[in-house]
């Protein structure tokens, strides 16, 4: 009986013993992001942001308004509000995106019909995309306004998805680790590797080959596109 709790034991304690060098190699990761160089802003890329709305009366101001405070060249940031309601969403959304649209390239973009849901919304929406990144926010998601700047720094030569937490409030701040991906992703040129920034969520339908899936609670991640 003594050395079956003396197995048991050492199998604990080489389990915790893993457990924690996993995490002890996340922190080192996350310390070594910390000191990524800030892309310049001259040099930022151009980032499409989606936001897929069905019915979302109750939030779709503060969602338009926090998107509209983000840290980013207004000649570099196109704003997609993909509105596929059938109530009171739609002229709050609208009225949102007018205050915006004197400042701002944002679009409030309705469909004849819901076809592929969210996903469909998100796929009508790339054709007419013009950023090299492209980030999608469901309507509980409230950036930060450094929330690009933060994701796109994270980016390296060896980092190809980036993962960010989903937060809620004005003064959530997002951080971006490496990750793989459901709800966001770009294309750099056709004929380069994926790269995408992350945060909020939405159907796993819409994820990429190779990246899993997921309910839409999961959280936010990124993947290449698919059209």
């Amino acid at each position: 009986m003594a050395g079956l709790a003396v197995g048991i034991y050492a199998i604990a304690a080489v389990v915790v013993g893993l457990y924690g060098l996993a995490q002890a190699h996340l922190l080192w990761i996350a310390w070594s992001r910390r000191a990524a160089p800030v892309v310049p802003r001259d040099h930022r890329p151009a980032v499409t942001v989606q936001l897929p709305l069905y019915n979302e009366a109750a939030v779709v101001e503060d969602l338009v308004a926090s998107v509209g405070r983000l840290d980013w060249p207004a000649d570099k940031l196109q704003i997609q509000v993909l509105d596929d309601s059938t109530d009171g969403t739609v002229p709050l959304a609208a009225a949102a995106v007018a205050r915006l649209a004197d400042r701002l390239d944002i679009q409030h973009v309705r469909r004849p019909d819901r076809s592929g849901f969210k996903a469909g919304a998100l796929a009508a929406g790339l054709e007419s995309a013009t950023g090299e990144f492209v980030a999608i926010l469901d309507a509980d998601f409230r950036p930060h306004p450094d929330f690009l700047v933060r994701c796109v720094d994270a980016f390296t030569p060896e980092v190809g998805l980036v993962q960010a937490r989903a937060g809620g409030g004005s003064t959530a701040t997002p951080t971006c680790s490496p990750g793989c991906c459901r709800c966001i992703w770009t294309r750099t040129s056709p004929s380069s590797s994926p790269r995408g920034i992350g945060g909020g969520c939405c159907s796993a339908s819409t994820a990429p080959p190779g990246c899993g899936g997921g309910p839409a609670s999961t959280p936010p991640a990124v993947g290449p596109p698919t059209r």
